[in-house]
């Protein structure tokens, strides 16, 4: 899933250097827009699971930037792992 996010982020600064047809091209510059300002807000509203995260804080806020909701459902993912290996 991260690799077509990232295919995602690589198409839509392509798209500046060499336009795409015109609808796609539209698509692709708001996508440009919209996408960073969506992962800052996700940065911003789930500060409190990135702090609780074991590992470096600042890997886990560039990767949210980068993936956004993958990247925290992987966080999740640990979390609940590490709390099942606490009950066993």
């Amino acid at each position: 899933m991260k690799l077509i996010i990232v295919a995602l982020w690589l198409a839509c600064f392509y798209n500046l250097v060499v336009p795409f047809e015109q609808g796609l091209e539209s698509i692709l510059h708001w996508v440009l827009i919209v996408l960073p300002i969506a992962h800052l807000v996700e940065c911003i509203l789930f500060k409190k699971r990135v702090e609780e995260a074991e590992g470096d804080n600042m890997k886990h806020y560039l990767q949210i930037f980068i993936f956004g909701g993958v990247h925290l459902l992987h966080l999740t993912k640990k979390k609940a792992d590490k709390k099942a290996d606490k009950k066993a």
